[in-house]
């Protein structure tokens, strides 16, 4: 099984102070100890920008991020996937769509418009506005 990571889940996940950091970290240990059936997690270049950014700003030590980014270019449990002009298209069809939400930023919506594409349901985030698109949330 292949789920898509959400930035939020990731930050988590490498980030101590972050409020779901146990969470993030439980549930990455669960997919490594083979507890669950993930045989892979999928992220988008987007998301490894928006990520790598992130944990640059609160990184005491630029050497962890570099190994973590290494660690999601390289290894075998992760796949980066590319944000193409057709997703750019349909992200931008969900971004006028749910303009009311306030917090929606357009990398979440290439999240979704990749997820349906490649035909992936399942979304590890900790941001609750996937729900109200139909994504299924996974924590």
């Amino acid at each position: 099984m292949r789920i898509f990571a959400d930035t939020s889940a990731l930050f988590a996940y490498k980030y101590k102070k972050d409020a779901n950091h146990i969470r993030a970290r439980a549930f990455m240990e669960k997919i490594a100890e083979g507890e669950l059936p993930v045989k892979r997690i999928c992220l988008s270049d987007y998301v490894f920008d928006e990520l790598m950014t992130l944990l640059r700003v609160v990184a005491s030590d630029v050497n962890d991020v570099i190994s973590f980014g290494e660690e999601l270019r390289q290894s075998g449990g992760f796949q980066i996937l590319k944000v193409e002009e057709k997703i750019i298209d349909s992200a931008w069809e969900i971004f006028k769509k749910y303009k009311e939400m306030p917090k929606l930023s357009f990398t979440d919506c290439t999240n979704v418009a990749l997820t349906k594409a490649v035909n992936l349901d399942s979304i590890f985030t900790y941001d609750k506005h996937f729900a109200k698109m139909g994504m299924k949330i996974i924590e």
